[in-house]
Parts: C-alpha cells; sequence; structure tokens
C-alpha cells in the first residue's frame, strides 16, 4: 500500500515545515490536487510549485488533475510526479492517459461520484 500526504489544507507559508516534518516521521509521497476552477472549486497547487515542494523534500510525488480538458495539464505534471489521475469526466480523459504514459509516467482514472459505475468502460485498464 503506498500513503501520500496532501498539503491541500496546509497553509502556504507552512507547506515546506510540514511536509519535512511528515517525511521525518515517515512519509515518502505526496499528493498534488490541482483544478481549473470549472470542473471542480478553485484550489489545489500549481505544478511549480508543487515541483518546488517536492524537490525540496525529495519525496514521490502522484498528481489529481480535476480539468475539463486534463490534457492540456498533464506534461507539467509528468516531469515530477510518477502517476497521475484525471477524471473520466473530462472533455479527453483517453486522449490525457495516452499523454501521461508517453511522457513516462503512469496514467490514472478518477471517477466523481456521481458518475454511474456503468458509464466506466470495463476496458479501461487497458488503455
Amino acid at each position: 500500500m503506498r500513503i501520500a500526504g496532501s498539503l491541500w489544507s496546509v497553509p502556504a507559508e507552512d507547506r515546506l515545515t510540514t511536509a519535512l516534518r511528515l517525511r521525518d516521521a515517515g512519509l515518502r509521497r505526496l499528493h498534488w490536487d490541482t483544478t481549473d476552477g470549472s470542473f471542480a472549486a478553485a484550489g489545489g497547487f500549481p505544478p511549480d510549485s508543487a515541483a518546488e515542494l517536492a524537490s525540496a523534500t525529495g519525496l514521490s510525488a502522484e498528481a489529481h488533475v480535476m480539468a475539463h480538458r486534463a490534457g492540456r495539464d498533464v506534461d507539467a505534471w509528468t516531469t515530477f510526479c510518477d502517476l497521475v489521475f484525471v477524471h473520466i469526466e473530462s472533455d479527453d480523459w483517453q486522449e490525457a492517459l495516452v499523454r501521461i504514459e508517453r511522457r513516462g509516467a503512469t496514467p490514472g482514472l478518477a471517477v466523481s461520484p456521481q458518475t454511474r459505475a456503468a458509464d466506466v468502460p470495463a476496458d479501461v485498464a487497458v488503455l
């Protein structure tokens, strides 16, 4: 099992100290959320600040991209994240998954709670 720490609710000025404290306590992975402000409420992290914090801590990273056009955002995340999730509700989720994989990261697919299980293709794992 992998455990990833999220700094979403940590005030900006405390993020590095918090991440270092978590690393020193044994955490090995950071989880970054980002949104376009339309797909989900505005918030999360821009990739450049997340990359800076990941680099400063030496922790591995994963990203959760909540955007209508996720494919436009994945390149920046794959530069330092080995796992990048996009939503099946994104307009370009299939292309985004292929792009993530081509850039050497593992693609992941997130499903919003309101999406019916029947709407998730059975063969999605082969993308």
